[in-house]
C-alpha cells in the first residue's frame, strides 16, 4: 500500500496565518473532514499528524517551500512569540518572552524551521510524517 500524499504549497502564503489557512486545506481537511481547523497550536498539530496504528506515514509534498522559507522567517517567528505573550498565564511570559527576544534579534530557529521540525517529529509510536520540499 503506498503512503497518501497531501500538497501544501508556498505560493498560497506568506505567513504563519497564510500557512495555517493552507495547511487546513491541503491536509487537515482531507484527512480528518469533520475535525475542527486547526488553529496553530503545536500540541494539536501533533495530534493531527499522529498516525493509527497499522496506517502507512503520511507524506506532505511542500511545493515552492524555498518561497516559505524566506516567508516563514524569524520575523514570523518573533510575530508568534509576542501573540503567545498576549494570551499566555504570567507563569509562561518568561519563557515566551526570552524566544520572543532571541527571534526578534534574527537567532534561533525561524517560523520555516520550527514548522519541519514539528511536521517531521515521530509520534509515539515512532512512526512520522515524510516530508518532501520541493
Amino acid at each position: 500500500m503506498s503512503p497518501r500524499i497531501f500538497e501544501i504549497n508556498g505560493e498560497n502564503f506568506c505567513d504563519f496565518p497564510g500557512f495555517i489557512e493552507e495547511f487546513n486545506r491541503g491536509f487537515v481537511s482531507k484527512i480528518y473532514p469533520d475535525a475542527p481547523k486547526w488553529d496553530g497550536n503545536l500540541l494539536y498539530l501533533d495530534e493531527l499528524l499522529e498516525l493509527p496504528p497499522g496506517e502507512e506515514p503520511y507524506v506532505i509534498r511542500w511545493r515552492n517551500s524555498s518561497k516559505s522559507r524566506t516567508d516563514l522567517d524569524h520575523v514570523a517567528m518573533a510575530n508568534h512569540w509576542r501573540g503567545c505573550i498576549a494570551k499566555s498565564h504570567p507563569v509562561l511570559l518568561a519563557g515566551f518572552e526570552s524566544r520572543f527576544d532571541e527571534a526578534n534579534r534574527g537567532l534561533g530557529m525561524t517560523m520555516f524551521d520550527w514548522m519541519v521540525d514539528n511536521l517531521c517529529q515521530p509520534d509515539e509510536n515512532g512512526n512520522c510524517v515524510e516530508l518532501l520540499l520541493e
